[in-house]
């Protein structure tokens, strides 16, 4: 379990800073007054994209000095199935270091539709995983860039991590592949996403039993039913992928932060809720739950 940077002495609330631009268009409000209420909410940090970062960084880093916001985390997508040596992975990791922020995800590439078939079909078995994982083109590459990444990070004082990133096309959507990551690829650390394992029809559970001494990072993602499922495997745990603030779906979201205290994590919680309907209240209501059951216990 990798505990926060900075100084930390306990978790603290960040979410993504597409939800409050999203929270600015739905309402209307300028980005100063939504970022004022976003402070307000008990929220610290923002989850940041590295491709609108490069292309507005002033003027962003500006508004959230303003506000008292401090970027949590920096994510990229990245093409290390292609070219493990792509700089821009590197790219991500210097503007974190460069912004005072000691974590960046890093998406780092997809598999074709048809590795992704053969890949799906082995997930649920560790052995049968592993030997794909080894003899795939794609997840060579990028487990090359992954720990070329990593080294580089590590002179930076920049933790490298992946998420179970929910796509059927990803390496990293499954616990058998992710588990494979984390050991063939030593100092890279996992972003738990709580959300995404019921893509897959996994248990975030049993993800957190095999993975959570890897855990840097949290993204507090529920999820909401709905009849039919509308993407990603159906299954026992794929109940619905509607967004839901958190607490407001089925993901055991509380059982989930219950462990992270009992372990000692002291890192960063991420509102996530891409496609909530109405983000300017949905970021309070998740901030709300987040300080009731773990902050303010």
């Amino acid at each position: 379990m990798r505990r926060g940077k900075r100084g930390d002495t306990a978790m603290k609330i960040s979410v993504f800073y597409e939800h409050i631009e999203k929270a600015c268009e739905q309402t209307k409000k300028p980005l100063r007054e939504v970022l004022e209420y976003v402070k307000a909410c008990g929220i610290d940090g923002v989850e940041m994209d590295y491709d609108e970062l490069a292309h507005d960084s002033l003027d962003i880093l500006k508004n959230l000095q303003d506000a008292g916001l401090v970027i949590s985390s920096i994510y990229g997508f990245c093409h290390l199935d292609i070219d493990p040596e792509e700089q821009k992975c590197l790219d991500v990791i210097d503007k974190a270091a460069k912004n005072g922020c000691s974590r960046v995800l890093l998406v780092p590439g997809f598999f074709n539709e048809a590795d992704a078939k053969i890949f799906g079909e082995c997930a649920d078995d560790w052995e049968k995983t592993a030997a794909f994982m080894q003899s795939n083109q794609a997840v060579q590459n990028i487990t090359a860039g992954l720990r070329r990444a990593v080294a580089y990070a590590k002179e930076k004082n920049v933790i490298v991590t992946l998420e179970d990133f929910d796509s059927t096309l990803s390496p990293c959507s499954r616990i058998t592949a992710l588990k494979w990551f984390m050991e063939q690829v030593p100092g890279i650390c996992w972003t738990l996403d709580a959300g995404n394992f019921a893509y897959s029809s996994e248990s975030i559970l049993d993800a957190y039993e095999v993975l959570h001494t890897y855990t840097a990072h949290v993204h507090c993602k529920d999820r909401g039913t709905e009849n039919p499922t509308s993407n990603g495997i159906v299954g026992t745990y794929n109940k619905g992928l509607r967004p839901v603030s958190a607490g407001d779906g089925y993901i055991p979201l509380d059982t989930i932060l219950s462990y992270l205290k009992r372990d000692g994590y002291e890192g960063w919680l991420a509102v996530e809720q891409f496609g909530l309907e109405n983000q300017y209240d949905g970021i309070a209501r998740s901030a709300e739950y987040l300080m009731k059951n773990v902050l303010l216990k």
